[in-house]
């Protein structure tokens, strides 16, 4: 008799363990189905962009499926410049998107870099355009502009130290060809003094100087354009941002 009891309270036991481990996995399902993180919200530096289900796909996968969406309407290599991010979720089945339009979203939302040419002139970038080819024609051109006539060119070089490379910029900062040109062939008015040697007039002295006549008498304060060897001078003089040399001489 005591031997059946025994049986009876351990098979009771058994029972109750049963019915409570039951219990507990129909409580774990319910919560999964109706509160358990079944999606995952795709962001972008920490801002939530859309939601899509738990697939396989990574971060990775969809950082590189945006690079590769952008280099090839660009045209050039690309860096993200924003962290993406799968952060797991609860969400509907309505709010869940698929991998293609999520990749479309990311691609809208998050920032890059383009690779371009920049040219740096004294360890300050100066210009950037779209490749180092172009910067590199560019230096080119105004080596041209400001070389002596009839000079050979590949004789010429900038008295500033001018480089260029390929780096990764803001796709605002690339000039056009023109654009670039012009910023690097500016001038700035510097004065200096003018020393009166034989032969000189005023004429000869401000079409020297790139200035008129009534300029140089105003800086000045000359009454007449009568001109003693050895007079000094106040003139101004455009001086351009680079500076060429040829055969030790500047331009």
């Amino acid at each position: 008799k005591a031997a059946r009891d025994k049986k009876k309270r351990l098979k009771k036991r058994n029972t109750i363990i049963a019915a409570v481990v039951a219990a507990v996995v129909l409580i774990l399902i319910v919560y999964q189905v109706g509160f358990g993180k079944n999606a995952y919200d795709v962001t972008v530096a920490g801002n939530s962009v859309c939601i899509i289900d738990k697939s396989k796909i990574t971060s990775e996968d969809i950082s590189n499926n945006v690079v590769a969406s952008l280099e090839e309407e660009l045209g050039t290599s690309v860096k993200l410049k924003d962290e993406i991010a799968l952060v797991p979720v609860h969400a509907s089945s309505s709010k869940v998107v698929t991998t293609e339009y999520a990749i479309t979203q990311v691609r809208n939302a998050v920032g890059y870099e383009v690779e371009a040419g920049v040219i740096i002139v004294d360890g300050t970038k100066a210009a950037v355009v779209s490749s180092k080819d172009e910067a590199d024609n560019l230096l080119e051109s105004i080596l041209g502009k400001y070389a002596p006539e009839n000079a050979d060119v590949t004789k010429c070089e900038f008295e500033q130290t001018v480089i260029t490379q390929n780096q990764f910029v803001d796709s605002s900062e690339i000039l056009s060809f023109e654009e670039a040109y012009k910023k690097l062939t500016y001038t700035t008015p510097v004065e200096q003094e003018y020393t009166v040697v034989s032969g000189d007039t005023l004429w000869l002295v401000a079409n020297k100087m790139g200035m008129t006549i009534e300029e140089i008498k105003t800086l000045n304060s000359l009454d007449s354009e009568n001109l003693k060897i050895g007079q000094t001078l106040k003139v101004t003089r455009q001086m351009p941002f680079l500076t060429v040399v040829y055969n030790g001489a500047a331009s």
